[in-house]
């Protein structure tokens, strides 16, 4: 039996719509037991993401997250984070759904478990991931335009604070 692994996403910005998890996306240390989907609950503007999979880190779950999600640019962990995880129990991807004024648009998502200290921590990593300031920059379809939502959180839940359109 697989453990329950959960991450929880606030959105504070009031953009993000939906959440959808990507299928056959999910990368395991091998011989690690898991079960696809993830499970994804919403609750006002709280989701619930759930994956139940075996914990064991390695590095090659750890090198295809670095390389799938950019590296140190594009990856961002609130706690025990900095830089690119060198093991992870286990990654997967989510397709993010915003609604804005100047239109709806999605965005794919990498998110990983790894181990902190005593905690198991999660990772979000791509193209809208900006770890130098955390944030999340979406690009909105046919649009020159990107929603920048401030990123902040803790080993298990990470918060969206209301953004900019830019």
């Amino acid at each position: 039996m697989s453990s329950s692994n959960t991450l929880k996403i606030t959105d504070n910005s009031g953009t993000l719509s939906g959440i959808n998890y990507v299928s056959d996306s999910a990368h395991v240390t091998s011989g690690e037991s898991y079960t696809e989907p993830a499970k994804i609950s919403q609750s006002g503007r709280v989701f619930t993401i759930t994956f139940s999979a075996d914990r064991k880190g390695s590095s090659s779950v750890a090198d295809s997250f670095n390389t799938s999600s950019g590296g140190t640019a594009f990856e961002y962990a609130a706690s025990g984070g900095g830089g690119t995880p060198s093991k992870l129990n286990f990654y997967f991807t989510l397709e993010l759904l915003f609604n804005t004024a100047q239109g709806e648009t999605s965005a794919t998502l990498n998110v990983a478990q790894g181990h902190y200290m005593t905690t198991n921590n999660w990772w979000l990593g791509g193209s809208i991931v900006t770890s130098s300031k955390p944030s999340l920059d979406v690009p909105i379809a046919g649009t020159d335009k990107t929603l920048s939502l401030p990123l902040s959180g803790n080993h298990d839940s990470f918060d969206l604070a209301q953004g900019s359109i830019d």
